[in-house]
């Protein structure tokens, strides 16, 4: 681990090495790069073209940080250049570009505006204060440093009104320079430059900040974001040019007393318009008070004829509840002569039960007593084994299936729902059902299951079998119809017939 750190390390002492020695053989006129006033050239690129300044040093930048295929030390020589470019050839630069093409080329994009004609000086608004100089850490090959909070809640604390502090960052992290917002107001200008002042003095502000032969201490560098900082093509540039506009002090003026005079307008429209509202909320309310004196007329003629109506209807109620209680009675009188009549219908189903139980297995209408259990199934099992024992025991498995069934407590059923409705259906994983199940065949099984379902529909609470008017052709509970026409249809065919003299 410390043979990696200490490759780190050397390593990015190499390319300091290249970045210092590319700007010292620039500042002392070794390499040259400038061709006229406004032509440059890189001289690390071969076959270079001409370069306004502001495009060599977008070019110088853009190899430093961006380019994949340069190597580190066409990395650090270019950034070299684009720290000679800033630092040494700015301010012999600015004026001379600020009046050519440069200009063009800045404000066809929309990234660059100059002084007005006046002279008066641009100032980046809303207001901003460039900080430089911010402590950082690396580690890891990138740097980090105070949040913009911690900052502004510190400077607040000291009596500052700032709205944000933007630290800025590159590709390699925090780059030790930041941006405070101060607002719009002419209130935030104050603060700026009262802030400015405090953290200015001994010698800190931009001047001495791009001053090369000056020794560079520890402490925060800070001024007012200005037109060279709004057009530098820098991370502070980028930022001022996202987040603000150029302005001289006279045009901030001249919008706010356009802004003033503006507000009072419409503060003078909106007085009109108040008492324009009222009067016609008067000339309304006059208005509504003869409409709702003339509405008192005629809600006075539509109660009385209301009233009339009313009366017309307890009449017709009056007459409807004397025809409902003579339905009523109707009603009552039907049901009793129903039950009466289902009574009859018992009775004569009891009959012809008690009448046809001797009829024989295949007759198409006989008896059949609900909830019997099947013995044929146990006998065809006994068969199977051939043997007085296999007989015995399948008579004494009937038996006891037979009390099984007669059990009340026993009640192998579930409640399910099925499409919404509530059915019962049988639980298949009742004990006394699995044992069912397993022990015996299909033919007792299904013997046994008939016989529950049957108690269960016809005598759920007994538990015994009940004689049932059964259709033996169709395996289903015969009709009272059915079983009286099934009599008639017997006594026509054993009737006696007359003898002839």
């Amino acid at each position: 681990m410390s043979h990696q750190r200490g490759d780190i390390r050397s390593c990015e002492s190499e390319f300091e090495w290249y970045i210092d020695q590319a700007y010292k053989e620039l500042r002392n006129g070794v390499v040259n790069v400038r061709f006229s006033d406004n032509v440059f050239s890189c001289p690390y690129c071969r076959g270079s073209r001409e370069y306004t300044y502001s495009d060599l040093l977008r070019h110088a930048s853009r190899i430093a940080r961006e380019s994949r295929s340069s190597g580190v030390e066409d990395k650090a020589r270019h950034m070299g250049l684009e720290e000679f470019l800033q630092w040494d050839l700015h301010s012999k630069t600015k004026c001379s570009e600020s009046t050519s093409g440069n200009i063009a080329s800045h404000q066809t994009s929309g990234n660059t505006v100059s002084s007005d004609k006046t002279g008066d000086e641009l100032y980046v608004w809303p207001w901003f204060v460039v900080i430089v100089n911010i402590p950082t850490v690396e580690r890891n090959g990138k740097f980090s440093g105070g949040s913009g909070k911690k900052l502004k809640d510190e400077w607040i604390k000291q009596g500052y009104k700032i709205i944000k502090v933007h630290p800025l960052w590159s590709w390699r992290g925090h780059s030790g320079q930041a941006v405070v917002e101060f607002g719009k107001e002419w209130d935030g200008l104050k603060h700026a430059m009262m802030f400015v002042k405090a953290l200015e003095k001994d010698k800190h502000g931009r001047e001495d900040w791009y001053d090369r032969t000056r020794q560079k201490d520890d402490k925060f560098y800070v001024w007012i974001a200005g037109e060279e900082d709004y057009n530098a093509n820098s991370l502070v540039g980028d930022h001022l040019r996202k987040n603000g506009d150029l302005k001289t002090l006279s045009a901030i003026q001249k919008e706010d007393n356009l802004e003033d005079r503006e507000r009072e307008l419409r503060t003078r429209a909106a007085k009109n318009e108040s008492e324009k509202m009222k009067l016609e909320d008067e000339k309304k309310m006059n208005e509504l008070a003869i409409l709702e004196q003339k509405k008192a007329g005629e809600r006075v003629l539509k109660l009385a004829e209301e009233q009339k109506k009313l009366g017309s209807l307890e009449e017709d109620l009056k007459e409807k509840e004397e025809e409902l209680e003579s339905l009523e009675d109707l009603n009552q009188a039907l049901i009793i002569k129903e039950r009466l009549t289902n009574d009859e219908l018992q009775e004569a189903r009891k009959e012809l039960i008690s009448g046809l139980k001797a009829n024989p297995p295949r007759s198409q209408i006989g008896v059949k007593r609900m909830g019997d259990l099947d013995v044929k199934p146990f006998e065809a099992a006994a068969k199977k084994r051939g043997s007085v024992k296999g007989a015995q025991d399948a008579i004494k498995l009937a038996s006891s299936w037979e009390e099984r069934l007669r059990d009340p407590n026993w009640h192998p059923f579930k409640i399910t729902t099925v499409n919404g409705d509530s059915k019962e259906i049988l639980d298949e994983e009742d004990e006394k059902i699995a044992e069912l199940k397993e022990v015996c065949d299909e033919g007792i099984y299904a013997a046994v299951v008939t016989a529950l379902k049957e108690l269960n529909e016809y005598n759920p609470s007994g538990r015994y079998p009940l004689p049932e008017l059964w259709n033996n052709k169709e395996k289903r509970k015969a009709t009272l119809k059915e079983g009286v026409e099934y009599i008639l249809k017997q006594w026509r065919v054993y009737k006696p017939k007359n003898k002839r003299g």
